[in-house]
């Protein structure tokens, strides 16, 4: 099992991208995480090429703020696109996504398990 740590607020799905002219694109604050992720997993990852197999991800958003309005779900999109090419090659690799979140943490952090299936 491979596991990650960000450390960084997830960004919302609305905070990520933006539509113009019907045609949806990353905002300024959603490829400045993108790539902020993308450092970080690169790291932390140490494999010489990206996973192939298919695979299971657990992803863990946690949240300094004691807000219960935090959807679990905003946080996934860019997230995985963030690793996709790094991590593993492509994102239909992915068979099984689950998410959780706590709130009232010390500090804004996602946690990233991944493993790799038959």
């Amino acid at each position: 099992m491979y596991r990650f740590i960000i450390p960084l607020k997830a960004l919302s799905w609305n905070s990520a991208y933006r539509m113009s002219q019907k045609k949806m694109f990353l905002s300024r604050k959603g490829k400045k995480f993108k790539e902020d992720c993308q450092e970080f997993l690169k790291e932390q990852f140490t494999e010489e090429r990206p996973l192939g197999n298919n695979l299971k991800v657990k992803i863990l958003f946690q949240y300094k703020e004691n807000r219960k309005k935090i959807d679990v779900d905003n946080g996934f999109k860019l997230l995985i696109d963030s690793m996709k090419g790094l991590i593993f090659e492509d994102d239909c690799q992915i068979y099984k996504l689950s998410g959780e979140k706590e709130i009232g943490m010390l500090r804004d952090e996602i946690h990233i398990f991944i493993e790799e299936i038959e």
